[in-house]
């Protein structure tokens, strides 16, 4: 399979390449990145993470989001439903994005967990999330994303 991945994170990044051997793997950094490598075409999955740093050219009322928090997921959930990719999941980072005091997206995303649009659309989201993993080693406040297990449950 061709697997887009999209996330901040470079440790999420790099993750992903090694838990998904076998697969055609890319990567992409957030909002621009991994709205240009949806337009391209050919990727049978998107995993995306639900939210990143907010990215802008700087300029107007816009600016002010720059850096701040961003549910792109959701967006790029949706381009990629638009260019016609079959398996989609948006992914929250586990422990830091369940906070519900730190974004009203994270709380307002629980309602959303598991399979929104019968075998295209997943979303994984909160405390609870099974596919997520504590990786040895990781002192972040956000776990490593069980990216194989998020791709086995979307390919069912």
């Amino acid at each position: 399979m061709r697997i887009l991945v999209i996330d901040d994170l470079s440790e999420q990044r790099e993750h992903a390449k090694q838990a998904l051997v076998g697969h055609e793997v890319m990567t992409a950094n957030g909002w621009k990145d991994g709205a240009a490598a949806i337009e391209s075409g050919g990727w049978d999955a998107v995993l995306t993470d639900l939210s990143m740093p907010g990215e802008g050219d700087g300029q107007g009322d816009g600016r002010q989001y720059v850096g701040q928090q961003t549910p792109y997921g959701f967006a790029l959930a949706m381009l990629a439903l638009k260019f016609g990719i079959s398996k989609i999941a948006v992914v929250s980072n586990g422990q830091a994005d369940a906070n519900h005091h730190s974004h009203p997206i994270y709380w307002a995303s629980d309602s959303l967990h598991g399979e929104i649009i019968p075998g295209r659309l997943w979303v994984f989201a909160g405390y609870d999330c099974p596919h997520m993993e504590k990786v040895e080693g990781n002192d972040k406040p956000w776990r490593i994303k069980d990216w194989a297990a998020i791709l086995e449950t979307v390919t069912k």
